[in-house]
């Protein structure tokens, strides 16, 4: 058992911080501080529920989380191309 269907919804559903940030690294949007605010909390919210506030261990496999964002990657894709 690698993973669960929490941790990937998770991972699969940041999409939109993947999209803010590419949006920002292409130069078509600045960032707002609002973006700025949005995309942290959000990714200190994914660190704390993949490691449990751990520093040093992560509570799903590896391969789960590679997974997870490249889903989420994915759907940001999907989501920008059409």
């Amino acid at each position: 058992n690698e993973g669960n269907a929490a941790v990937a919804t998770l991972l699969q559903y940041i999409a939109p911080v993947y999209i803010i940030l590419w949006f920002a690294f292409r130069g078509k949007e600045k960032l707002r501080a609002f973006d700025i605010v949005v995309v942290l909390l959000t990714l200190i919210g994914t660190f704390l529920l993949l490691t449990n506030g751990s520093l040093s261990k992560l509570i799903v496999a590896p391969s789960s989380l590679f997974w997870g964002i490249l889903a989420g990657l994915a759907l940001a894709f999907y989501t920008i191309i059409y």
